[in-house]
């Protein structure tokens, strides 16, 4: 089962005395009460985002607090201003406070089948499929670069906020750059590079968020080919490059 929340304020999760009463009161459909909106549906302990791409949240309320949980150590807290059997008010983390009313049973789409495991991860690929091919001549030799990009089974989970201000788990697909040398119409290096083969060569927590974005040649002489392997976050301007070198003879350096 796929459960994943963010992290507003670490606290120990362990030992609170829940408020199963409020819990309750949370089951169904809420929507924003300024826009109308769809904002989240609880059935259980989990909340589900209307966006395919936002993983589920499992939730708690103890004293005047909403908790989702991010692990077992761990709760991102939202501050209860006011909860009823129809209103619930909370206090988002842009400090706003932020009015949900149950929306009318008669409007809700049911679906029985609703569990964390039915959450489909079909958003698209960060970069999609870029194919590319170049050719150099060095010396007499010609060296030949093709790149084919495809999106992975892989998933990378980006925390971001929606427009009611909540943090929520957005998921986003990782790449796979499948890459082949050629000298004088030798094939002398083919091979699929993946986020993981790289991971010991970023930093923590870059590493665990970035999704392998290119790998751009950026130049060809005697020695082979070198080439910068980019790493990007989604939904953001952070990148990181890591500087490789296939050897005309089919090495790769790192």
């Amino acid at each position: 089962m796929l459960v994943m929340a963010v992290a507003l304020l670490a606290s120990s999760c362990k030992g609170v005395r829940e408020n199963q009463k409020a819990k309750d009161m949370m089951q169904g459909q809420w929507v924003n009460a300024d826009t109308g909106e769809d904002v989240f549906t609880v059935k259980g302990d989990t909340i589900y985002f209307p966006e395919t791409a936002n993983a589920p949240l499992h939730f708690r309320i103890v004293d005047d607090s909403l908790q989702t949980e991010r692990d077992s150590a761990s709760c991102a807290n939202y501050a209860i201003i006011r909860q009823g059997n129809n209103i619930f008010w909370i206090k988002n983390i842009n400090g706003e406070v932020l009015k949900l009313h149950r929306k009318e049973l008669g409007d809700i789409e049911v679906n029985d089948t609703l569990s964390a495991d039915s959450v489909a991860l079909t958003i698209n690929s960060y970069c999609g499929q870029r194919n590319t091919e170049s050719s150099a001549i060095v010396g007499e030799k010609v060296y030949t670069f093709k790149k084919e990009i495809h999106k992975s089974s892989d998933i990378i989970i980006r925390t971001e906020m929606n427009s009611d201000g909540m943090e929520m788990a957005t998921l986003y697909y990782d790449n796979t750059v499948h890459l082949s040398l050629v000298r004088d119409g030798k094939m002398v290096f083919d091979h699929d590079f993946n986020r993981d083969q790289f991971t010991d060569n970023m930093q923590q927590p870059f590493a665990s968020r970035a999704v392998l974005y290119d790998v751009l040649c950026t130049g060809v002489d005697a020695r082979g080919w070198c080439l910068d392997v980019v790493f990007r976050i989604p939904s953001s301007h952070l990148s990181y490059t890591v500087s490789i070198m296939v050897t005309g003879d089919g090495e790769l350096k790192i």
